[in-house]
């Protein structure tokens, strides 16, 4: 059997994130309970999904009419969303690699594709006028992975308010469950369980205004919808005939995103989530701007993300603060694409605690007298 990699005591990598101790008490509960085990046909799968869906109505303050559906993962959501919403013309808001692959699936959808971008480490005006006319779908990362880049709510109201006429899709991965979102603002919303919500990866969430959903059906009646097995309407008959799904769930992540939702709606909800997300990432930026070796990559602090944060430095002090990171038995997240050498991402998600972001800072004070 080959050696297993390098297994640190606690993960700052932004997804798959650190697993909470009441995560990993829901999965052995949910193996005593033989939940991998259950059909996703049955009576017992139609309660849990149910609950679970009901739990992220709560969570998000999701509006009557809006449908919730799962998917496997927050690409293919967003690939749903291109094959269920778009006749032709697409405009993408981009500052990095994530907000990029939405254009680059509409592309590969044969749609063509608008960029409005940034400079990786800036944010886009998010100005309306700068969408094409012809625009159907216009998509924002709100947080992206790669840069630490954060938009805010008033971005997504004004591109709502300048383009009405276009639906609006927001892909909220990484900052998903650690910021009060305004749902009736977008046409979709998309992320995946294993970044803000700290569960095993390979469940994706994707919520679905009645316009769009209106859309959906549009497209299929003008032969137009590529989204196959997957249109929204055969989705959600699945989902109205008892929270079912087209193929087989996750049921495991399913299970515990349900767990999850009910203890987080029990204490304080999402705006409870955001203050504890925020608090951190004020602890730790406060920190960076003070060390004489590190600095913030986003350098606009109303840009700087709340639940990644990008950190630049000379390449030879980010390879040694990973090299204490490991002596610490931690694993720092290495930088992104032309970032690697030069940045180091944290994740700053629900499972990441006060305690654990100290720890880090502790690491930046050894780094400093070096």
């Amino acid at each position: 059997m080959p050696s297993l990699p390098f297994l640190p005591s606690l993960t700052f990598n932004p997804g798959p994130s650190k697993l909470s101790e009441h995560t990993k008490n829901d999965i052995r509960e949910a193996l005593d309970l033989g939940i991998p085990e259950m059909s996703h046909r049955s009576a017992q799968f139609t309660e849990m999904s149910r609950e679970t869906i009901q739990g992220l109505r709560t969570f998000f303050g999701i509006p009557d009419g809006y449908r919730v559906f799962y998917t496997a993962s927050a690409t293919e959501a967003m690939e749903l969303t291109i094959r269920n919403l778009l006749r032709r013309k697409s405009a993408h808001f981009t500052c990095g690699r994530f907000s990029e692959l939405f254009a680059e699936i509409s592309e590969a959808n044969g749609k063509d594709a608008q960029r409005i971008s940034a400079p990786w480490g800036e944010s886009p005006a998010y100005d309306p006028t700068a969408v094409s006319a012809d625009a159907e779908l216009i998509t924002i990362t709100t947080n992206e992975t790669s840069t630490g880049t954060m938009c805010t709510n008033a971005d997504i109201t004004r591109i709502r308010a300048g383009r009405p006429d276009a639906l609006l899709a927001v892909d909220i991965t990484s900052i998903a469950g650690m910021n009060v979102l305004q749902i009736a603002e977008a046409d979709v919303w998309l992320f995946s369980v294993q970044k803000g919500f700290g569960l095993p990866s390979g469940l994706g969430i994707l919520i679905v205004s009645p316009r769009a959903f209106e859309r959906s059906l549009e497209l299929q009646r003008d032969k137009e919808n590529l989204a196959g097995t997957f249109t929204f309407e055969a989705m959600d008959r699945l989902m109205l005939r008892g929270a079912q799904t087209v193929c087989t769930p996750n049921i495991l992540d399913i299970f515990l995103l349900g767990r999850t939702l009910a203890r987080w709606n029990r204490a304080g909800g999402l705006q409870e989530k955001e203050r504890q997300t925020r608090a951190k990432a004020t602890l730790l930026y406060e920190a960076v701007q003070s060390h004489p070796k590190l600095r913030c990559f986003v350098q606009a602090p109303e840009a700087r993300s709340i639940s990644v944060a990008c950190i630049e430095a000379d390449p030879r002090v980010i390879a040694s603060t990973h090299a204490v990171a490991r002596e610490e038995n931690l694993l720092l997240g290495k930088g992104y694409g032309k970032l690697r050498e030069s940045t180091l991402r944290l994740a700053l998600f629900p499972a990441i605690t006060e305690d654990d972001v100290r720890r880090v800072l502790c690491l930046f004070d050894r780094l400093g007298t070096r």
